[in-house]
């Protein structure tokens, strides 16, 4: 996985942990499974559902600066997780 354009300031740490957390446990079979671990993933991280409105704040993301660390959830539901799916198809097209 690529990061790519991102919401936040806190957004390409997160893209990082995601794509050590499925280099090392690879990836599953299907689409399906493949959302659900990255949704899971998600909260797992964060400690904060997807599904909240506000940024998120992940202290261990922060580097200094008012937004550094925060995730935005609403990114990640309409853009970060639809990237990632791609990136997922491509890859099953590519083996």
């Amino acid at each position: 996985m690529e990061a790519r354009a991102h919401g936040l300031r806190g957004d390409p740490f997160l893209w990082n942990e995601l794509r050590e957390h499925f280099a090392t446990t690879g990836l599953p079979a299907t689409i399906q499974d493949f959302t659900i671990q990255v949704v899971s993933m998600f909260e797992e991280l964060t400690d904060h559902s997807l599904f909240e409105e506000a940024p998120i704040a992940v202290e261990r993301f922060n580097s200094g600066g008012m937004s550094s660390g925060h995730i935005d959830a609403n990114w990640w539901k309409c853009t970060g997780i639809p990237i990632l799916r791609t990136q997922f198809c491509s890859s099953r097209e590519a083996s």
